[in-house]
């Protein structure tokens, strides 16, 4: 009996040292397989944020990077031998410096003559704008700074249209005579220049054979206004 136990625990021992021996020889066929560049490993990152690169090191079969983007850092951690992507973190967001409207302002009249007649600032891509108009006496001028440097990195003139001043022209004194004898057939006797209500009119004296009419004629227009007759 004694000898049967033996057996059985010889055979035991034996099996436990080839399952031993096996997984030996799996891990080191698992760990001695091929690992991946750094360069292969970047391209994992960047394939997955479009970004740059601003740190990279290897450290315990582990490639440690960080990646810029405009909206922060991306800190990422992949394994060396699988590709695997183990942890993905993003940093505290750095405080994006911006001028001030009087800043800004000073800039643009620096570099353009006139009038600041609007500012505003507006975020494009997570990149902040001032948008300003400027007039002076000739043009109007659409200008685009960058927030936090102050940089001019769009501007566009328009021409002003000159705005055409009505200017009234009043009939002449012969003007008005013509009108009155088409009206009245005679005799000019007079003709004066006078204003009602700011408004100018030529009265026109004109003798007739037994009367005399005088005749209200708007100095712009040409329009007979009144005709009164005396006798």
């Amino acid at each position: 009996m004694e000898k049967l136990n033996m057996k059985r625990f010889g055979m035991g021992a034996a099996l436990f040292i080839l399952v031993v021996i096996i997984a030996w020889q799996f891990l080191v066929v698992t760990s001695s397989g091929e690992a991946i560049s750094e360069a292969e490993a970047k391209k994992i990152a960047t394939d997955r944020f479009n970004g740059k690169i601003v740190h990279f090191e290897l450290k315990d079969d582990i490639y440690d990077m960080t990646i810029q983007l405009t909206m922060g850092k991306y800190y990422i951690k992949i394994d060396r031998f699988s590709g695997d992507v183990l942890d993905i973190s993003r940093g505290e967001e750095e405080k994006v410096q911006r001028l001030s409207t009087d800043e800004i302002k000073r800039i643009i009249q620096k570099e353009q003559d006139g009038k600041i007649e609007d500012l505003k600032m507006r975020i494009k891509n997570q990149v902040a704008y001032y948008d300003a108009v400027v007039e002076n006496s000739e043009n109007k001028v659409f200008i685009t700074l960058n927030a936090a440097s102050g940089e001019i990195v769009n501007k566009k003139e328009e021409k002003k249209t000159p705005v055409k001043e009505e200017t009234t022209k009043n009939l002449t004194k012969e003007e008005a005579v013509k009108i009155a004898l088409k009206t009245v057939q005679g005799k000019v006797d007079d003709v004066d220049l006078e204003e009602l209500n700011g408004q100018l009119y030529y009265f026109v004296e004109i003798e007739t054979d037994d009367k005399e009419a005088d005749i209200q004629i708007n100095a712009i227009t040409g329009e007979v206004k009144s005709i009164e007759w005396d006798d």
